[in-house]
């Protein structure tokens, strides 16, 4: 992508919530190589013996009349959970195979560190949190989202261009929900936790269900550097749109991702007025 002096992203993730599939989806559809991302997370299985065969695929969709990219998994594996030291494992070694930048490596593990660690305080106390079994969490879909995430942006070069990565709140849904531990209110106890964190805004509605996942909340807290009540002073340049798979009444179930030219709102040029932006940031 060519030069952007003073490169923004902004996830805006107030009307639908975020899960990873979404971030996965919006990242490709801001023109990231489609091909390699889902290269780099198909190489996911290899490193779990207990996969017994995986799918991915992006879908263009319409989902209340907007268009957005829709990223479909189809994984069956022979165990139901795993232990955090387990995917730990199956994640470095995906690392190690995929030619990587530094930071989006650290961003991986970042992320799926921030998971353990809120599983580790809501559901286990003190003990090792490496050695706690994982529920929902367990699946090698939340490595998949991470590593779709690490390898798109990092296909942007977002890693290397220090480029400001911001979210506006999060809506979180609202009403009750099933998972492994039991019937909880939404926002689930690992996504409050995850927000509490890392300071992330969040807010309720607009529909009685879950909006956001732990690990979509984990990825945007290992990602951004501030969580903002509205967008900043930005020139947007590409919109990605990525869309979930839940029914969401009244509500486009798509998070957006703009990148743009944060600017001085003392100044007022039209430098990239009707200029097409490349896939690279250089």
């Amino acid at each position: 992508m060519q030069d952007i002096e003073n490169p923004v992203i902004v996830f805006d993730p107030t009307a639908a919530g975020v899960s990873g599939d979404m971030i996965v989806g919006a990242i490709v559809d801001l023109g990231v190589n489609q091909s390699r991302v889902r290269e780099a997370m198909l190489l996911v299985k290899k490193h779990f013996e207990n996969c017994k065969s995986l799918k991915v695929k992006f879908v263009r969709v319409r989902t209340h009349g907007f268009s957005a990219l829709q990223l479909r998994i189809e994984v069956k594996e022979s165990i139901s959970e795993r232990t955090a030291e387990q995917l730990v494992a199956g994640l470095e070694s995906t690392l190690r195979s995929l030619n990587l930048s530094r930071r989006a490596s650290i961003f991986a593990r970042r992320a799926l560190q921030t998971l353990i660690l809120v599983e580790g305080k809501l559901h286990h106390g003190n003990c090792d949190p490496h050695k706690i079994h994982l529920h929902e969490a367990g699946s090698i879909d939340t490595l998949l989202d991470i590593i779709g995430t690490a390898c798109g942006l990092d296909d942007l070069q977002i890693f290397e261009k220090g480029v400001k990565i911001l979210t506006t709140p999060v809506a979180v849904g609202g009403g009750t929900f099933s998972f492994s531990h039991g019937r909880v209110s939404s926002p689930a106890p690992a996504s409050l936790e995850i927000a509490r964190r890392s300071g992330l805004i969040i807010s309720g509605g607009p529909v009685k269900q879950e909006l956001a996942t732990p690990t979509g909340m984990a990825i945007l807290a290992s990602l951004v550097d501030g969580s903002v009540p509205f967008y900043p002073p930005l020139k947007p340049l590409v919109i990605g749109m990525g869309a979930g798979t839940k029914e969401i009444e009244g509500t486009p179930n798509i998070l957006r991702i703009v990148l743009g030219e944060g600017i001085d709102i003392s100044k007022n040029d039209k430098r990239h007025r009707g200029r097409k932006v490349p896939n690279k940031l250089v």
